[in-house]
């Protein structure tokens, strides 16, 4: 992660901005810090982070934010595979089989933007703040 973290604020001309914590209280101060408009994720699947990622959107609706939500590393979202009756597969085979076999073809990936605004900023953080490189303990047995 350290190094995908890298290589992105690279590919961002170092204007990557690092922050560590939830979300939900990230988010707000940042808007403020920041002056940004817009908010712009990838989705996430886990009933916890839908129930985060409510929250977030009734503040930004509250505070009249634009915002939108994008597929993350699926091919297809859950909702978009399901049985006959509707329901998600349980058992991967039919899934596979009936399900992204038969599903329509997964959205081809966007081009990278021409231009990006960054914002006047100098608050970015280091990612090497987030401690995500691995650390080697030797074991004395």
């Amino acid at each position: 992660l350290h190094q995908s973290l890298e290589a992105l604020n690279q590919s961002l001309s170092g204007h990557l901005v690092v922050r560590e914590g939830p979300a939900d209280k990230i988010i707000p101060k940042l808007l403020k810090e920041t002056g940004a408009e817009s908010v712009f994720w990838n989705r996430c699947y886990e009933p916890w982070r839908i129930a985060r990622d409510k929250k977030i959107v009734e503040q930004l609706k509250k505070d009249d934010i634009e915002f939108k939500s994008f597929k993350d590393a699926v091919l297809w979202e859950p909702w978009e595979v399901l049985k006959d009756d509707k329901t998600p597969y349980k058992v991967f085979t039919p899934y596979y089989r009936k399900g992204c076999m038969k599903a329509e073809k997964p959205d081809k990936p966007q081009e990278n933007p021409a231009k990006i605004q960054y914002a006047d900023f100098d608050k970015r953080g280091k990612i090497s703040d987030l401690n995500l490189m691995p650390t080697v303990k030797w074991y004395k047995g």
